[in-house]
């Protein structure tokens, strides 16, 4: 049985990640055509492309919340483990459990409530200035990404309560390394 749900959460993880490395890469993509076209616009033409700022603020939103969920899935968000480190094991494992289910839930609150914000510049009509484009479009990566977030740390709240190990992300176990001590170089 463990087996069986081990399996189907790992191919949700990979349909996840999947999703978020293809939006990530188009955002950094798009961030980064528009501005080099902006400056060769700005620098040969002498005239700015007039929707440059919206759409890098479309990417630039799109990349920060699909980014939520790709950062927990690869246990390479901010972490507060002074406290944490210093309990074994078992506690450790709790403590997990506890933050995961915590985090999830609200990564879903945050989830739901940025859904009715997105909604409701759509029920308004709101569109940006240059290209007339829906609000709601670029506002819907919010609940997202949000919403990814939460999955993946639902996924690693399943990995800890199926698995001995302590995990910080549904792949990542958790792992302390110590910074090897060296002496300072000398001038």
């Amino acid at each position: 049985m463990a087996r069986h749900v081990e399996r189907i959460l790992g191919a949700v993880d990979r349909i996840v990640a999947f999703v978020e490395r293809a939006t990530l890469a188009i955002g950094v993509l798009g961030m980064t055509t528009v501005s080099v076209a902006n400056v060769i616009m700005r620098n040969v033409f002498e005239r700015s492309l007039a929707f440059a700022g919206e759409v890098n603020m479309a990417f630039i939103i799109m990349v920060t919340f699909i980014g939520v969920g790709y950062a927990a899935r690869e246990g390479r968000h901010i972490r507060m483990t002074a406290l944490y480190d210093q309990f074994g094991q078992r506690t450790r494992k709790a403590l997990m459990i506890v933050m995961t289910a915590t985090t999830a839930l609200l990564l879903f609150a945050l989830a739901f409530y940025a859904g009715r914000y997105a909604y409701g510049t759509w029920q308004i009509g709101a569109v940006t200035p240059a290209l007339r484009f829906p609000l709601a479009f670029i506002y819907a990566f919010a609940p997202l990404g949000l919403a990814l977030g939460g999955i993946q740390y639902v996924l690693t709240l399943m990995r800890n309560l199926l698995e001995k190990d302590v995990y910080i992300s549904f792949t990542q176990v958790d792992e302390y390394h110590a910074s090897p001590v060296t002496e300072p170089e000398h001038i």
